[in-house]
């Protein structure tokens, strides 16, 4: 069960746009970032650099998983951006860390209407169906309180599978209770690793068609190409948008569909700097938050 935190109540419709846009993708980093930080500071939306950054956010909700998993996610609105904003928190400790090299094939939620033949890691839709009810819960909460506007779901690393699930998980669930508005989900994450298989992606893909949705990849970082536990059948949503460096000049968005990543982005890359993991715009992941990077430098 997830412990769920209540904080807070001429529209513009505006939505994030198809295109990839680096601002966008700026602001969804911050707004991953932020999950490293502990609860109250989020809440508070006194978590550093990334809390500066984007000081239009009002946080409705935290959600925390109650068991040792740490796991943590947060709803607010984003007046200036019209956008609900849904942020789910990355890899903490070193546990998470070596899991993302193994998997656990299993049938995806069969009330997804993904069907039968979708299967996704079992971690990863555990960990999020922790979660699940109490995000739904404060997502409606918040799109009934700002009807028109839209929905961001962010991650980074453990929390951008998450992501991709929350995702998906909110675009169908929104289109149920809002089926006259239709509000778009739309996602960035950053650093994810393979989350399904290929019918799994192929439906995610369709399902967030109406959004925008971008998987931000960086130099050497070396979760985005992992075939989890051997397994080759896991494949990305397309969408990838490969950053050679800090500077945001360097990152392109690549031509890549299910099961044929674009060899020009970072499935070209034959060596791997964990440090790229926790880079991307020259921002350094939860670097204002306490977690030690030095933990994740070990072999995987």
């Amino acid at each position: 069960m997830a412990a769920l935190l209540l904080l807070c109540g001429g529209v513009r419709a505006v939505v994030l746009s198809r295109e990839y846009s680096p601002v966008d993708a700026r602001r969804s980093l911050h707004y991953a970032n932020a999950t490293y930080a502990d609860a109250d500071a989020v809440a508070s939306w006194k978590c550093g650099s990334s809390c500066v950054a984007n000081p239009s956010l009002e946080v409705t909700a935290v959600v925390k998983s109650d068991d040792a998993n740490d796991d943590l996610a947060y709803v607010g609105v984003d007046d200036r951006n019209t956008q609900v904003v849904v942020a789910l928190r990355g890899s903490s400790t070193r546990q998470e860390w070596f899991m993302l090299r193994r998997v656990d094939p299993i049938l995806f939620d069969v009330t997804s209407g993904c069907g039968y033949d979708c299967k996704v890691d079992a971690l990863f839709q555990e960990r999020y169906s922790v979660l699940r009810r109490s995000i739904r819960s404060a997502v409606v909460s918040a799109l009934k309180k700002k009807p028109g506007y839209h929905v961001l779901v962010t991650g980074h690393s453990f929390g951008a599978a998450l992501a991709q699930l929350a995702a998906v998980d909110l675009q169908g669930h929104v289109l149920r209770v809002f089926f006259i508005s239709k509000p778009i989900v739309s996602l960035y994450t950053f650093g994810m690793p393979r989350v399904g298989n290929r019918a799994f992606a192929e439906w995610a893909a369709a399902m967030l068609s109406r959004g925008s949705h971008f998987r931000v990849t960086s130099g050497r970082d070396p979760v985005p190409r992992m075939h989890l536990g051997g397994i080759e059948d896991f494949e990305h949503v397309p969408g990838e948008v490969y950053c050679v460096n800090a500077d945001p000049e360097s990152c392109r968005v690549c031509e890549d569909s299910v099961g044929s990543e674009d060899p020009e982005c970072i499935a070209h890359t034959s060596e791997e700097n964990r440090l790229d993991h926790f880079s991307y715009f020259g921002e350094r992941i939860s670097s204002d938050v306490g977690v030690d990077i030095a933990l994740f430098m070990q072999p995987l």
